[in-house]
């Protein structure tokens, strides 16, 4: 009996399974055969009706097996529809059963972790969706399954992910293991099959090769026409990828025709509300900007709106949706920041200021969206990523915010502005901050905190064992027990969310403060100066905020990009200030001098003569260079490097991820040790054979060779200021680990290592350590999740200050890492720098510490005290200049008493002594 019969026959028996008063196998079956006739029809909520009554029957009989597979069937069909709580619910049921009734690497544990990765897919989760996708293919190979659709669509799926992510050649190479798997045991393409295809194309898109992009979607196109016919629902996916690639292409004439042939079969095969209608008029709104027909492109973004709104109808542009509900946040935020952009591009065609007013409730209510997708997240990369979608937003806020400004001189613009500047920088940061916050305020239980602690420390072992392991099948073990430990911590944070609501309400608190806030806190001495510049470095947008004023501007350089590039090599190429010291030199004074025309004359001019220390908040290139060093005038080519006008002359610098992090009170526990760690491992001559260290030189710290002037460095440290040393065999991992939480200040002279593609791979080098379990790499992924109660982290080590840059968050470094794990200020460098000039600089900025100085102007001291005794070499500011301070710049109260501290005692004494000899002789 064919299946259609077998259907009908079903069909035919409805009366009969409806009267039983129990469920039996049979009516099951029934059940589950019905539910795989409307999938097949596309009735999705019938066949999600009758496999629910299956997957039911199923459990009632304790037919597990049967049971699981329904509940994939009704994971998958959820998902489908985007209703993705109840998707991830029939899925972590099914994963359940598995683990309680199935074998270890059953399919069906299999397909439910697939069904996991595409929930969290949708959700944007994606380091969530990696995991989980991964780890159902570990299971797959493990368990050694014939090739079938399982694996595939496994494949395909975990492409899909690398696509969101960037990662284009893992996106190409499981698309690819996808068609290959698939074509092993299909004779003709499938739907399914052709939409990897169409994945391919993505890639190539993505990279920019649009020819090959191109190829890949006609072809695609091609064979879904004569497989299904030209109006099937998957056809939209063709010509809208043919469309926007012509748009990408600059010609969106004819790509507007293939865009709107794909919202027309999706509105007739979805209906008015679904995400994928609503990104196709979002495209078409793209491709009508690019032909400058601005209406259109407004009201295809308003249509975009309905489409992914189940409540919102409005289809008029002068009006925007309130952001409760919507089905697609990706979608959604594309299409209002799109609506903002468009809207400001009006405003410079017609003048109306309503335009602008309009454009700036756009950019409100997706800063509000920003918020929502930031919190839905569970992992702090994918909350990250959250902060790249938003960049062009916040850039278009703050241009409109300052045309508003300039129209109407009403202050309240200049707020806004900043407003949206700060939301711009750092705000994983802050979240993770007020986190760690709300723990402490929200006196969670002990055993609750302890529990975390310990799964994050199972978390960061099993990443540091993952990353060095080199058997495939370990290493597959490994992911396992790392995906379900990182799926433990998650379902924690839940809980604590839903159980907790003090905790809930604090964690997702408001941080950004207002230029009064910044004025209230600023000192008479201070000025914060914040810079927030375009991708390109167009324009830069400079805040200026003291006590008394606070003021906006605009710069523009049009050479500032190859600027920046010259002032950064002159910096760090050791090699050209020694072999041309005449050419390194001129670079300098060139690139020095024009970088502080372009950022600081403006600011000088109204900066008031009470100003000594500056705060620095920049983004993007402008965050990757030492302001201080900058020349306030252009001395001849002759001039000593020690006799130059550098801005640190008249100024302390120190700078900050984000004014709203720098000046808000994110109380911890105090260390119970007032005194500092240092540390100074030994590393022993490596062997030239090892790869990994072939063509490193000695002299600097971040090339692993033995240091000469480390542990001089740490043995000066401990004698100005009272502290623990942890040198040769003791300058180990396991024994920082276990001593950081208790000291005030931790300073690390040691070799660093950056990961510039995958920044949690970063690492501080310590003693290598045989009876340890600890591997001697503090990664980036293990400080994040330490404890710390130090006030300061003093990095000495070659280019801790910089990393892998991300957008809206800035560079992710070591000394990043080491404010998320609770430091309020770091000393990071921003090159590879001479050990030991930095043996005598720290020297001078610990003298200056414990003298009572700021941190920002005991490095200020340490550099200029630096220079006076420096020959003409050493004078260069790439042996001096690279170390800055981050973060809070206050004295701390540590080691010998400062000599204002002295002159007090003495003055108390003095007077105990006289109201004693009065009292005496009276």
């Amino acid at each position: 009996m064919n299946k259609s019969l077998l259907i009908l026959a079903s069909l035919c028996l409805s009366t009969i399974v409806f009267c039983q008063p129990s469920a039996n196998v049979d009516s099951a079956n029934i059940w589950h055969d019905r539910a795989e006739y409307f999938f097949d029809s596309g009735i999705f909520d019938s066949a999600t009706y009758y496999i629910t009554k299956a997957e039911e029957a199923y459990e009632a009989l304790e037919l597990w097996e049967k049971q699981a597979v329904c509940l994939n069937k009704i994971s998958n069909a959820y998902w489908s529809r985007r209703n993705l709580d109840d998707a991830l619910t029939a899925a972590q049921k099914c994963l359940e059963l598995s683990e309680n009734h199935l074998s270890k690497y059953h399919l069906e544990k299999i397909n439910a972790l697939g069904n996991i990765g595409v929930v969290h897919f949708f959700r944007g989760d994606y380091e969530i969706a990696e995991e989980s996708i991964l780890s159902a293919i570990n299971l797959f190979e493990l368990g050694k399954h014939p090739q079938s659709e399982v694996n595939a669509d496994l494949y395909n799926n975990l492409g899909l992910v690398y696509l969101r992510t960037g990662k284009w050649d893992d996106a190409i190479t499981y698309f690819k293991k996808s068609d290959y798997t698939k074509r092993q045991f299909r004779t003709s393409y499938t739907n399914e099959m052709i939409g990897t295809i169409n994945n391919i194309g993505g890639v190539y898109w993505n990279m920019k090769n649009y020819e090959e992009a191109l190829k890949y979607f006609l072809r695609g196109k091609d064979l879904r026409e004569n497989l299904i016919g030209p109006d099937h629902p998957s056809n939209a996916y063709s010509h809208n990828n043919i469309g926007f690639l012509y748009a990408d292409m600059g010609k969106p004439e004819k790509g507007i025709i293939h865009l709107l042939k794909a919202a027309e079969i999706r509105k007739k095969s979805l209906g008015d509300k679904h995400p994928l209608l609503a990104s196709s008029y979002a495209r078409i709104g793209e491709a009508y900007i690019q032909m400058d027909q601005l209406n259109e492109a407004l009201q295809n973004f308003q249509y975009s709106f309905v489409a992914n709104d189940p409540n919102f109808e409005n289809s008029s542009w002068d009006s925007n949706p309130v952001i409760n509900e919507y089905i697609d946040p990706v979608v959604f935020l594309k299409a209002l920041r799109l609506k903002g952009n468009t809207l400001l591009r009006l405003y410079e065609q017609d003048s109306l200021e309503t335009n602008l007013h309009l454009a700036l409730s756009t950019f409100v209510s997706a800063d509000t969206l920003i918020d929502n997708m930031r919190n839905s997240h569970i992992r702090q990369r994918d909350k990250r990523r959250v902060s790249g979608y938003a960049a062009n937003t916040y850039l278009g806020a703050i241009i409109t915010s300052k045309k508003l400004l300039d129209i109407t001189r009403d202050e309240k613009y200049m707020d806004k502005a900043f407003y949206f500047s700060e939301k711009s920088r750092s705000a994983t940061l802050a979240n993770s901050l007020l986190e760690s916050q709300a723990k402490v305020q929200a006196n969670l239980p002990e055993k609750i905190k302890k529990f975390e602690s310990e799964l994050r420390i199972d978390q960061s072992k099993l990443r540091s064992r993952l990353y060095s392991e080199k058997d495939s099948i370990k290493q597959l073990d490994i992911q396992q027990k790392l995906s379900m430990t990182n799926s433990r911590i998650d379902s924690l944070t839940q809980k604590l969310e839903e159980n907790y609501p003090l905790y809930f309400s604090l964690k997702y608190s408001k941080t950004n403060l207002s230029i009064q806030d910044i004025k209230n806190r600023l000192t008479n001495n201070q000025a914060l100066i914040e810079y927030y510049s375009t991708p390109d470095l167009e324009e830069i947008y400079v805040f200026l905020v003291a006590k008394d004023k606070s003021e906006l501007f605009v710069v523009t350089d049009n050479n500032i990009k190859e600027t920046i590039s010259d002032f950064r090599q002159c910096l760090s190429d050791f090699d050209e200030a020694l072999e041309k010291p005449n050419e390194s030199k001129s670079k300098f004074i060139q690139s020095s001098s024009q970088l502080f025309k372009t950022l600081f004359s403006k600011v000088i001019e109204e900066l008031s003569p009470e100003i000594s220390q500056v705060i620095v908040s920049s983004n993007g290139e402008l965050a990757s260079f030492p302001m201080e060093l900058l020349l306030k005038s252009t001395p001849s080519e002759d001039e000593k490097y020690s006799n130059m006008d550098y801005l640190l002359n008249s100024y302390s610098v120190s700078y900050t991820n984000s004014a709203s992090i720098l000046f808000q009170d994110f109380s911890k526990k105090e260390s119970s040790n007032n005194s500092v760690l240092a540390v100074a491992p030994t590393y022993p001559l490596i062997d030239s054979t090892n790869n990994l260290y072939v063509n490193l030189r000695s002299e600097f710290r971040d090339q692993l060779n033995p240091l000469k002037w480390n542990a001089g460095e740490v043995q000066q440290i401990t004698k100005i200021l009272d502290g623990k040393q942890l040198t040769n065999s003791t300058a180990t991992e396991k024994l920082f680990k276990q001593d950081a939480p208790n000291y005030k200040i931790l300073h690390l002279a040691m070799h660093a290592f950056v990961d510039h593609n995958d920044p949690m791979l970063s690492h501080l080098v310590f003693t290598p350590d045989q009876d340890s379990i600890e591997d001697g790499m503090l990664h980036i992924h293990e400080l994040i999740n330490l404890n710390l109660s130090a006030d300061l982290a003093v990095l000495s080590a070659c280019n801790t200050g910089i990393g892998k840059i991300e957008i809206g968050e800035g560079p992710m470094s070591l000394g990043t890492a080491f404010s998320y794990a609770g430091c309020p200020s770091t000393l990071v460098s921003h090159w590879a720098v001479d050990d030991n000039s930095t043996s005598e600089l720290m020297a001078l900025f610990y003298d200056g510490l414990s003298n009572g100085l700021s941190k920002d102007e005991a490095l200020r001291q340490a550099k200029l005290e630096f220079l006076k005794k420096g020959d003409e070499l050493r004078s260069h500011p790439a042996f001096w200049g690279g170390f800055v301070v981050i973060g809070n710049s206050s004295p701390i109260a540590i080691g010998k008493i400062p000599l204002y501290g002295y002159i007090l005692i003495v003055a108390f004494s003095l007077l105990v002594l006289f109201f004693f000899v009065k009292r005496r002789f009276s």
